[in-house]
């Protein structure tokens, strides 16, 4: 699925260098009652080539309601920016890793100047950002990153273990100070939300 912002008149390079992070950010920050307004953030990305510039935002999966949301932010987003093409694509589960390996590694071959994706596994992923930088694509991470994380590919999500340990706050207050016995399901060990998400959890019920 591709979806396509206006392709205005050249710009230098210059005038590019927030295009990469600001539709990151609008990709995940999009509001439900409609498009929301790009706004700048302290990832650094300079995008050197001129327009069209054509940037890849793979999901960790798509045909879930939050990855729609994200892939209707990258198209608000690729509305705003004057020169930006932005192809949508990814796998239909996200625990095919092997599946977005692939796809990730299409685009480079191919390529895009640029690379916004949610790893469904973290250290699998890793290469792929690598390899696209040294390709001299540049790579912004959404939701989740890859481990490690290499210093010049941003990655833009919450804090997933902040999280966590606020959500275990608040089952242990409703439990009550008698204690018992707590469930952790986690839904794809190896993405860097589940872990990140089970370790917030379990460290503060051990408190």
């Amino acid at each position: 699925m591709t979806s396509e912002g206006a392709r205005g008149p050249s710009l230098g390079a210059p005038m590019l260098r927030r295009r990469l992070r600001n539709l990151a950010i609008a990709a995940l920050a999009v509001a439900t009652s409609g498009c929301a307004v790009v706004k700048d953030h302290k990832a650094k990305i300079t995008l050197q080539k001129t327009p069209p510039i054509h940037l890849a935002v793979i999901p960790k999966s798509v045909g879930l309601d939050y990855w729609s949301k994200v892939h209707e932010g990258a198209t608000c987003a690729a509305r705003q920016l004057p020169g930006v093409q932005v192809t949508w694509n990814g796998v239909t589960d996200e625990t095919d890793v092997v599946g977005q390996l692939n796809l990730l590694n299409n685009y480079i071959a191919q390529g895009v100047n640029g690379l916004v994706y949610a790893a469904t596994d973290a250290t699998a992923m890793n290469e792929v950002s690598n390899g696209a930088t040294k390709a001299g694509i540049k790579v912004v991470s959404i939701d989740s990153g890859t481990t490690p994380q290499p210093s010049d590919v941003p990655l833009i999500a919450t804090n997933n273990i902040s999280g966590a340990k606020l959500a275990a706050d608040k089952l242990a207050k409703a439990i009550g100070p008698g204690g018992g016995k707590v469930a952790i399901i986690a839904f794809h060990a190896g993405s860097q939300t589940n872990d990140q998400r089970v370790q917030g959890f379990e460290e503060e019920l051990k408190k």
